[in-house]
């Protein structure tokens, strides 16, 4: 699921600088980049609990 997450955010974030030129708004650019981020802490939460047998 994390790397769902990353995706999409990356997706989103790179829309977001797209749209940013038209309509100024960095809505998208916050939460695209943001999901991405909480992507990647997740991942390495995801291993980290994996390894502990959580």
């Amino acid at each position: 699921m994390p790397w769902i997450a990353i995706v999409v955010g990356i997706v989103l974030g790179l829309r977001g600088l797209i749209e940013y030129q038209a309509t100024g708004d960095p809505l998208f650019i916050a939460v695209g980049f943001g999901l991405a981020a909480l992507g990647v802490i997740m991942f390495f939460v995801y291993r980290w609990m994996a390894k502990r047998g959580l």
